[in-house]
């Protein structure tokens, strides 16, 4: 796990820490109505802000939700092209268990890029885009839409001494295929997000944050997570995360849901 590292007085490291912690409290909502598709914030972290690009990654993510639980197995492809740009395409496989009934279905294809628009160590500033190309069954929404989405944002990745901080602003522009999801369900949205990352050890890395997801017509959701990363080789990561969501539990999607995988860097 490499981690850029920088010098910073004591006094704005505080400063900046500070600014992050009233980001954090500012998107995560009191008024909440469940709502959108799931979204996993520590896998936005590895996009975002890891210093290592090309790469295969493969793993399965686990979600409760009272009485239903899913079971969700993706894979996805990081590629950069040129020197600035990273593109990346995930597919995923669900099932989806609730009392005597089982759902499963292929996930959408799902691409997702990010460009540098400034690079002076130790801030980087990248472009991202999203798009949901409405391939998989919404018979395992909320892990696959069956819509069109196309989305655009901002992100920020900063390095203060040890410590790394990233954020993401996004909006998505929702196109539902008629019989499919209701705009109720998956309408045009918001994201904030705002991670930590710190490394545990020279192989180790500790993944911490939160997030806001934000529907047009007024519903929202928070999410919090928390992630390792280890570096078995400098070919091989580990990784394992957990998120959760606030609220109460008919406003949720899911209860907590637990991630774990492999990256291969070639």
């Amino acid at each position: 796990m490499r981690v850029h590292l920088a010098s910073f007085s004591c006094a704005g490291v505080k400063q900046r820490f500070l600014a992050a912690a009233v980001l954090v409290c500012l998107i995560l909502p009191g008024d909440l109505s469940a709502l959108g598709v799931y979204e996993d914030y520590f896998d936005r972290a590895l996009f975002l802000a890891s210093p290592r690009t090309q790469s295969l990654t493969a793993g399965i993510l686990r979600t409760e939700n009272g009485d239903r639980d899913a079971s969700c197995f993706f894979a996805c492809a990081d590629y950069p092209l040129l020197s600035f740009i990273l593109l990346r395409a995930e597919l995923s496989y669900g099932v989806l268990a609730e009392a005597a009934k089982t759902e499963s279905g292929m996930g959408d294809l799902l691409l997702r890029g990010r460009a540098a628009v400034l690079a002076r160590s130790p801030l980087h500033l990248y472009a991202t885009c999203l798009l949901r190309t409405g391939s998989g069954s919404n018979a395992v929404f909320p892990y696959s839409s069956g819509s069109i989405d196309v989305g655009a944002g901002i992100g920020c990745v900063d390095s203060l001494s040890m410590l790394t901080i990233w954020g993401e602003v996004t909006a998505a522009s929702v196109n539902n295929k008629p019989g499919g999801v209701s705009e109720e369900q998956h309408g045009n949205y918001a994201t904030v997000a705002l991670g930590l990352v710190l490394p545990a050890t020279t192989r180790a890395a500790f993944h911490c944050g939160g997030a806001g997801y934000f529907s047009w017509k007024g519903g929202a959701r928070d999410v919090y997570f928390a992630g390792m990363e280890y570096a078995h080789s400098p070919a091989m990561d580990f990784f394992l995360s957990l998120q959760a969501e606030g609220g109460a539990a008919g406003e949720r999607i899911f209860d907590f849901g637990l991630r774990s995988g492999v990256r291969l860097f070639y």
